[in-house]
């Protein structure tokens, strides 16, 4: 029986909270773990999702409070559902874990190589680059998810990854995945920039940064933060919050850090890869987005006649 945080899920009783499409996926995990499984959803159910719920046994509570006071073994949260809800602070004020779908999947998954990319901007362009890039190498090893669209679970369920090792994944991720992360361990991760948002779900503008910094929380020894020397809200948060892995600046305004602009060509390490006149996305702000994703694609090993 697969296991998690220690947990045989046989028989266990574990709330998943929201249901849409990554809860789908995350009850499809559940259920392969021999969870007993509930969820909390308050909007009413499509025809299809009252379907979804009774091929898989899953009771729906809905989200009145009471809910949360029931004993639970583990929940497993939304990201849509805000940290400063109060089902999410009942249930830290009773103890009861709480993680989120890209966590349950790390943990169930084998080892895979993941390739984590948040900040407030460009995540998605970014992530979809580094996917194109994965695509070019490695073929049909190549995978792109999160927050982007297709949850975790979803990936590690439709292409057999609780058996099979070795992918490689484009992660987009956002604060709110980062919250209740526990063990997840990207080999690859990048913060592309800090500005203020999501102060009404985080409660401030500290929490909103803290979050992101999660991202780089267990990465350790030869796993790779690719760090923008551009920001100096990052570089603050960075300091407050050391990163205790390889860690390849870049910056778009000088050409003393390990990835960098100069005489119209993206260097990695001192070496030429690309001419900017290839590139054919419009405003610097792609440069940042490029410049992190083919950082990624040299620290893998990929050749620049497959990043060209």
């Amino acid at each position: 029986m697969l296991k998690l945080c220690g947990m045989d899920y046989k028989d266990k009783k574990v709330l998943v909270i929201g249901l849409a499409r990554s809860g789908k996926a995350a009850i499809r995990v559940l259920d392969k773990l021999g969870a007993k499984i509930y969820l909390s959803e308050k909007n009413q159910l499509k025809e299809e999702d009252s379907l979804f719920l009774k091929e898989y046994n899953v009771e729906n509570l809905g989200q009145e409070m009471d809910v949360f006071e029931r004993d639970f073994d583990l929940v497993v949260k939304n990201p849509g559902v805000p940290p400063v809800s109060p089902i999410v602070k009942r249930l830290e004020e009773r103890n009861i874990k709480i993680i989120t779908e890209i966590e349950l999947a790390y943990q169930v998954a084998k080892p895979q190589h993941y390739i984590a990319i948040t900040g407030t901007n460009g995540k998605t362009t970014t992530t979809t680059i580094m996917y194109e890039l994965l695509k070019t190498a490695f073929k049909d090893k190549a995978h792109v998810g999160g927050n982007i669209g297709t949850p975790l679970c979803e990936l590690i369920l439709d292409h057999d990854l609780m058996e099979e090792e070795g992918h490689y994944i484009s992660l987009e991720i956002s604060n709110h995945q980062l919250v209740d992360i526990d063990e997840f361990r990207p080999e690859i991760a990048t913060i592309i920039n800090l500005t203020p948002d999501h102060l009404e779900t985080m409660g401030s503008l500290d929490a909103y940064y803290r979050s992101k910094v999660q991202v780089y929380r267990n990465m350790k020894d030869d796993d790779i933060f690719i760090y923008n020397g551009d920001d100096e809200v990052l570089k603050e948060y960075t300091e407050r919050y050391p990163i205790s892995c390889q860690i390849p600046s870049f910056s778009l305004n000088r050409d003393d850090t390990y990835s960098y602009i100069k005489d119209g060509y993206i260097y990695v390490n001192n070496e030429k890869i690309i001419p900017l006149d290839k590139i054919h996305l419009v405003g610097k702000h792609n440069w940042q987005n490029i410049i992190i994703a083919i950082t990624a694609a040299k620290a893998l090993n990929i050749t620049n006649d497959d990043i060209s």
